[in-house]
């Protein structure tokens, strides 16, 4: 359950962080932001939260139904999993798997 729970909470890190980021941009000299652009910041928002926290989470997801299929699975547990999955591809490409 813990663990759910921390997943969640980095995709809310990822949104409303790069929301905050965003909005700090987007705001007009008196510190509104208008319709359109907090539209825009939310649709960044999103895209950011799909890119560094969805994606990376269901590589390694796919990435442990698959291990768990095979005949001789490798993975013991999530973090030695993750551990595997990090020395056998490097961090960017879990990053980045999923993008292409």
């Amino acid at each position: 359950m813990i663990y759910l729970l921390n997943i969640n909470m980095s995709f809310f890190y990822v949104r409303f962080g790069s929301f905050e980021q965003l909005k700090k941009v987007a705001v007009d000299d008196k510190g509104n932001l208008s319709p359109l652009n907090r539209m825009l910041c939310g649709l960044g928002a999103g895209v950011c939260e799909a890119i560094f926290a969805v994606t990376p989470m269901e590589t390694i997801k796919v990435k442990f139904i698959n291990d768990r299929r095979s005949p001789n699975p490798r993975f013991r547990g999530f973090l030695h999993g993750c551990s595997i999955i990090v020395k056998d591809e490097g961090t960017v490409i879990c990053i980045l798997v999923g993008q292409f």
